[in-house]
């Protein structure tokens, strides 16, 4: 090494102890930046999941409480399904009559329990006591099983095939 490079390293060196010596703490400095960024951004987040939890709980009673039929003012309805009817229209009668309050929710509901393939043909009288379940079976088209007549039959020992189809008849 040469004296002339060594006259320039000690002048770099010079002039970067004038510098520190200027600004003391600057690393320091950038440490506690970097720590008060960090700090704001859990910060940032936890305020995030906080105000999204409270939301989805929100709205999650909401649903809870159409489903499950809370706090709704007692109204007795009288419900009509015809033949053309599919979930969709009849989420909407339901939604008029006040017997729900969401329609896209039943449907929900309703598409997963296969309720399309329960619900019969008629007239049927539903409240708002009813969660989504009550209302789904309390439309079930149970007419047939209401208008058949019982009949006790016994049949004695010994009868034959053709004796007890008689008996039935």
């Amino acid at each position: 090494m040469n004296q002339e490079e060594k006259f320039n390293t000690a002048k770099w060196d010079a002039k970067q102890v004038r510098k520190e010596s200027a600004y003391p703490d600057r690393s320091s400095v950038r440490r506690r930046k970097k720590k008060r960024n960090g700090l704001r951004f859990w910060l940032v987040w936890c305020v995030f999941v906080l105000v999204t939890s409270a939301i989805l709980a929100g709205v999650g009673w909401l649903l809870a409480n159409d489903m499950c039929a809370f706090n709704k003012e007692p109204l007795t309805a009288t419900v009509e399904v015809t033949k053309e009817d599919n979930i969709r229209t009849i989420a909407k009668k339901l939604e008029q009559e006040g017997l729900i309050e969401y329609k896209w929710y039943f449907k929900l509901f309703a598409a997963i329990r296969n309720a399309e393939d329960k619900i019969g043909v008629g007239t049927y009288e539903l409240n708002t006591d009813m969660d989504y379940n009550a209302l789904i079976s309390g439309m079930r088209n149970t007419n047939a099983a209401l208008s058949a007549e019982t009949v006790r039959v016994s049949f004695p020992e010994g009868y034959s095939v053709r004796q007890i189809i008689e008996r039935m008849v």
